[in-house]
């Protein structure tokens, strides 16, 4: 009976989740070839980088390491004749199948049992040089597999020798530690950071494009500080995120809490200490190069204009909150978008709507997944009612509900959700005007407090609710759109009579538009003076307005204005 209702909880459970997967479209898919050394064997066995993907709302995209993140290998060891039969049938499969982006993790094997107490850095050079040449032969090969594919050579960073031999004696590493005279962290660790810099520099020489560095040495510290104080020289602490990075403080070590195998390992880092560095490289790298195809990024206006409502009339900016509160009153977040800067005359085939926890008691309603299906979004072209958030937007008529599906886990700081807007609705981008979601969580009642706070758009672009608009293959791709032009400025901003705008040299508009939150047109006229331009808005109503701006070859700039 138990074996019976474990099988049918488990078929409900892959139910549901094959419901939703077929429902949203949602294919998973390998992404990212892990590639290398143990420094590539250890985050692929944590999986590192499936936990990034899903931080940054991407949970359907996967790192893989199979055949090709292999432990104790050195660039010598990669081009022997037995382990090209492993890894490189890999490169051929990652063509076919679509994996253009690449962690690779090399030459660290080449260089760790090289160095002794009081060795120059220059100890290095002649190993890293032959290192590089068997380097060009593997780059070369799978550039040639895989021409798309883009490559992210690892960085590494600073070990431990410290807390794991006081507190393990027996620790295997000892014995390698010692044979080399037992050099202490400010000895160790320039070596680290003079590889870093030949790695860099190395990029700087190659004719190769298609690989890229991002130096991340003293992350760990960075992360996690040194809370308490180290057992050896300099024997002190420091908070995080306070050492100089990337570099870090080379008179310590990697923190003992980075390190892997319960703190034992003196080399490689524990499961937190390489999800920590594949966030980063995900944020500086992999993010970079998955939006170079995005048409268009707009970032929410922020201001007056995000916020939340909730079912008893309150109000409220400078962050976005969804959930209930203790006595279980509704809170709905409304987020707001200038999408008159997209082009009307080109065909929308998808937008992907990213939301960032801020902070919040929210929890999990019910088993939470990379697909949740317990939130839901409501579309406006134009605005709920009146320009800024009040009271009646919480049941104000959407244009239309439940309008996204759901990617990523908001489960704590810095989780991002996506959503995925239906294609029916994507009709309802409003391209004379602005945009509206209001977003909840599905719930029933509840006697606690459970909120999510989202970064609203007054925050950095990173952080902030953004847009992702990908056109048809028939257009041209534009680049990212930020809520503010630089092609021209409005001043005073707010202003009760006379609006002033000024152009830059390489920009002369021919006509404007002003433009309602509602999308319409409430004045259309053509420019002559192109250095200044001076209108009359006395006769408008009071809120937040669109000033459009057209030139001779069609191009659109966009800027907000106040109307006190």
């Amino acid at each position: 009976m138990k074996n019976l209702f474990v099988l049918i909880a488990f078929l409900g459970f892959f139910y549901n989740f094959s419901f939703t997967q077929d429902a949203c479209n949602i294919q998973h898919k390998n992404k990212i070839r892990i590639l290398g050394d143990s420094w590539a064997h250890f985050p692929y066995l944590y999986k590192a980088y499936d936990s990034a993907f899903v931080k940054f709302g991407l949970p359907e995209y996967h790192g893989t390491g199979r055949n090709t993140a292999l432990i104790s290998m050195n660039s010598e060891a990669f081009l022997h004749p037995l382990a090209k039969f492993v890894w490189q049938p890999m490169m051929e499969l990652d063509a076919r199948d679509g994996v253009d982006l690449m962690i690779m993790s090399m030459l660290g094997n080449d260089i760790a049992f090289k160095i002794h107490k009081g060795d120059p850095l220059s100890v290095l050079d002649a190993p890293l040089h032959q290192a590089r040449l068997n380097l060009d032969t593997i780059i070369d090969f799978i550039h040639e597999k895989n021409p798309n594919v883009q490559i992210l050579w690892m960085c590494y960073d600073f070990p431990n020798f410290v807390d794991p031999i006081i507190d393990f004696p027996w620790n295997p590493y000892r014995d390698i530690w010692e044979g080399r005279g037992s050099p202490e962290p400010f000895e160790l660790n320039p070596f680290i950071n003079y590889m870093a810099h030949l790695q860099d520099s190395i990029l700087q020489l190659w004719n190769r494009p298609y690989v890229h560095f991002v130096n991340n040495v003293g992350l760990m510290q960075w992360m996690f500080g040194q809370t308490t104080p180290l057992r050896a020289w300099p024997f002190g602490t420091y908070p995080p995120k306070t050492v100089p990075f990337p570099g870090g403080d080379e008179r310590y070590p990697s923190p003992y809490p980075a390190m892997g195998l319960g703190g034992l390992d003196t080399y490689h880092l524990g499961p937190q200490g390489y999800t920590y560095l594949a966030e980063y490289q995900m944020r500086k790298f992999f993010i970079p190069q998955l939006k170079k195809e995005v048409d268009t990024t707009i970032y929410s206006e922020g201001g007056i204009l995000d916020g939340w409502v909730s079912e008893t009339g309150m109000t409220g900016t400078g962050e976005v909150k969804i959930g209930h509160q203790g006595n279980g009153v509704k809170l709905k977040g409304i987020f707001t978008f200038n999408t008159a800067v997209l082009d009307p005359n080109k065909t929308i085939e998808k937008v992907a709507f990213y939301v960032r926890r801020k902070s919040g008691s929210y929890k999990s309603y019910k088993f939470e997944t990379n697909f949740p299906t317990n939130f839901s979004v409501d579309i406006k072209s134009g605005t709920f009612g009146n320009v800024g958030i009040e009271a009646s937007d919480y049941n104000a008529t959407a244009s239309a509900t439940d309008v996204a599906c759901f990617a990523g886990r908001p489960i704590d700081v810095d989780y991002s959700l996506r959503m995925d807007i239906i294609a029916d609705y994507l009709s309802y981008i409003n391209t004379n005007g602005y945009t509206q979601f209001r977003l909840e969580v599905l719930v029933d009642s509840a006697t606690s407090e459970s909120i999510i706070n989202f970064f609203n758009g007054d925050t950095t672009e990173f952080e902030g609710p953004y847009l992702d608009v990908y056109y048809g293959e028939d257009n041209v791709a534009t680049s990212i759109v930020n809520k503010n032009t630089i092609d021209f400025n409005v001043f005073p901003n707010p202003t009760s009579d006379l609006l002033y705008v000024s152009f830059s040299n390489s920009f002369q508009p021919i006509t404007y538009q002003i433009i309602q939150s509602n999308g319409s047109v409430v004045q259309n006229k053509n420019i002559n003076n192109t250095k200044e331009l001076i209108i009359d808005v006395k006769h408008l109503a009071t809120g937040i307005y669109q000033l459009q701006l057209t030139d001779k070859n069609n191009d659109i700039s966009v800027n907000s204005f106040v109307k006190e």
